[in-house]
C-alpha cells in the first residue's frame, strides 16, 4: 500500500469528529454535539479538554496538523479530534445550552479560536491515516492500553482479540476501574492467559469468560482483584500486595490466597469442569470500604487490618438490583395503540430485571427506543415533528402533576424541559449503544407516564 497524503485547507465547519475514535469510542454516525457532550462530561478524563485548552495558550496549536480522511464528500478528523472540538465549541456559541457539566464557563476562550475559520490539515486515504495514528498514540500516553487493544483489532493490526480486551468486554472492569486496571502492567504481568488460568478462569472459543466457580463466588473473585490492585497502589509506598514492588509482585494467585475468604479455594483451570461467569456489567464495588486485607496479617505500619473484634474479614454488603417502576407505577390507560405498547414496554422493562446478568449493557436503549415510539404513538404520528409537537403540549402540564422528589429525579438527569425531552428521544432512536443509561430512561418514562394520564386515562 503507497502512503497517500497531501496537505489541504480545510473549513472547521465543514470538519467532522470522528465518533469511533478509540479515546471514546461511541459508534458510527454520532453528530459533533454530540461527541463533545461526552467529552465535556467525561468521568475518565481521556479528553482533558479544559487542560488541552489552558497548554495551548492564546493561540489554537498548529504544529501537529490534523489527520482526515474524506467520507465521501465528508472530511472526518481521525487524530486532532481534540483541538478540533474546541474550535467546533468556539464557533457554536448555542451549544453551551446542550452541554451538561460543560467546563466552558470556567475557561476564556481566545477570540482567534472563534475567528479561525478554516485550518491545515493532512489528507490521508484510511490506510495510511491508521498507519499514521497508530505510529502516533502507541508511543506515547494519550491512549491508555485497553483503548491501544482496541484499536490493533478493530482495524486490523491484531487479527485476534489480546486477552487483556476479552477480560474487559466480559466484565468491563478494565474500563470501569480504569485509573487502577487499564494498564500496561495489568495486560503483561496479571490479567495474562497463564496467570487467569492459575486462577481458574479462561475463555472459551467464543471469547466468553468461564470458571471453574460457581457463579457469584467467581464474581467475588474477579471484585478482589480490583480492589487487590487498588490497594497495592493506594499502599504503594509500604509494597502493596500485587504490581511491580508488591509483596506478591505479579502472583494474583498467591495475593487471592492470602485472602481468608478464599483461603484452600483457588484452584487451577480445569476445561472440563468450567462455566460461563456472566459477571453482571453494572456492578460496582466498594474500594473505599473494601474488606481486602492490605498484607497477610499485620502491616507494616503495625496495626490489623482485619476487624479488631473478630477474626473474620468484614463484608462489603452487596450491591442490589435497581429496581425503580417504570412509568412510576402502574397506568390505567384506554384500549388501543397507546396502551398496547405501554404495556409491552412494561413486559420488555421486567424481562431486563430478570434477565440482567445475561443481556448486554446496551439492552436499556431498547426500552428508550420503545419510549420514542410510544410518544409517536400518542402524538398519532410517526415522525419527529408529532413527537415533538405531543411533548411540547404537554410537557409542563404533566410535570406540575409530579411530586417533589419525581422533580428532583428529572433535575438530576437533565429533563428540565420539553426541549431536552424530545432531545433525549432522539438520541435514543438513533444509536443503540451511546444512550443506555437505565436510570435517566426510567425517569424519562415517568414524565411520559404522566403525559399518558393527561391524554389517554379511562
Amino acid at each position: 500500500m503507497t502512503p497517500q497524503q497531501e496537505h489541504k485547507t480545510i473549513k472547521v465547519k465543514d470538519l467532522r469528529l470522528w465518533s469511533e475514535n478509540p479515546r471514546d469510542p461511541i459508534g458510527e454516525d454520532i453528530g459533533d454535539l454530540e461527541i463533545i457532550k461526552r467529552a465535556t462530561r467525561d468521568d475518565r478524563k481521556t479528553w482533558s479538554l479544559e487542560k488541552l485548552l489552558k497548554d495551548m495558550g492564546g493561540h489554537y496549536d498548529m504544529s501537529e496538523l490534523p489527520t482526515v480522511v474524506y467520507h465521501g464528500k465528508i472530511p472526518i478528523v481521525y487524530d486532532a479530534n481534540r483541538r478540533v472540538a474546541i474550535l467546533k465549541y468556539a464557533q457554536n456559541p448555542e451549544w453551551s445550552q446542550e452541554l451538561e457539566g460543560s467546563f466552558w464557563p470556567r475557561v476564556d476562550i481566545p477570540d482567534n479560536f472563534k475567528n479561525l475559520a478554516e485550518i491545515p490539515s493532512n489528507v490521508c486515504n484510511k490506510e495510511t491515516a491508521l498507519q499514521n495514528v497508530r505510529r502516533k498514540h502507541l508511543n506515547d500516553s494519550s491512549w491508555h492500553q485497553l483503548e491501544r487493544d482496541i484499536f490493533d483489532h478493530k482495524y486490523g493490526f491484531s487479527t485476534e482479540k489480546s486477552i487483556f480486551l476479552k477480560f474487559d468486554e466480559a466484565t468491563h472492569l478494565i474500563r470501569t476501574y480504569s485509573k487502577i486496571m487499564n494498564e500496561r502492567i495489568m495486560k503483561d504481568h496479571i490479567l495474562t492467559e497463564a496467570r487467569l488460568k492459575m486462577i481458574g478462569f479462561s475463555f472459551d472459543k467464543n471469547d466468553n469468560l468461564i470458571s471453574i466457580y460457581e457463579e457469584e463466588f467467581a464474581w467475588n473473585i474477579l471484585d478482589t482483584i480490583v480492589k487487590l490492585r487498588y490497594i497495592s497502589i493506594k499502599e504503594s509506598q509500604s509494597g502493596g500486595i500485587i504490581g511491580s514492588r508488591g509483596r506478591h509482585k505479579y502472583n494474583i494467585k498467591e495475593a487471592l490466597k492470602s485472602q481468608e475468604e478464599f483461603k484452600n479455594k483457588i484452584k487451577p483451570f480445569d476445561p472440563n469442569n468450567a462455566t460461563p461467569v456472566n459477571y453482571p456489567k453494572g456492578r460496582k464495588i466498594s474500594l473505599d470500604g473494601t474488606n481486602v486485607i492490605p498484607l497477610n496479617s499485620t502491616n507494616e505500619k503495625g496495626y490489623n487490618s482485619g476487624d479488631s473484634t473478630s477474626s473474620e474479614p468484614r463484608h462489603t454488603p452487596r450491591q442490589t438490583r435497581f429496581q425503580q417502576e417504570i412509568f412510576g407505577g402502574k397506568l390505567e390507560l384506554e384500549s388501543g395503540d397507546v396502551n398496547d405498547l405501554y404495556r409491552d414496554i412494561v413486559a420488555l422493562y421486567d424481562i431486563y430485571l430478570k434477565n440482567e446478568d445475561g443481556l448486554s449493557s446496551s439492552f436499556p436503549n431498547l426500552i428508550r427506543m420503545a419510549l420514542r415510539l410510544l410518544v409517536e404513538c400518542a402524538g398519532e404520528g410517526s415522525d419527529e415533528e408529532f413527537t415533538n409537537q405531543y411533548i411540547d403540549k404537554y410537557f409542563e402540564d404533566a410535570k406540575a402533576k409530579l411530586g417533589k422528589d419525581q422533580k428532583t429525579t428529572l433535575s438530576n438527569h437533565s429533563i428540565t424541559s420539553a426541549r431536552k425531552l424530545n432531545q433525549l428521544l432522539q438520541t435514543g432512536a438513533h444509536n443503540y449503544s451511546s444512550s443506555a443509561n437505565l436510570e435517566q430512561t426510567l425517569a424519562m418514562s415517568v414524565i411520559i407516564g404522566e403525559m399518558l394520564k393527561i391524554t389517554h386515562s379511562k
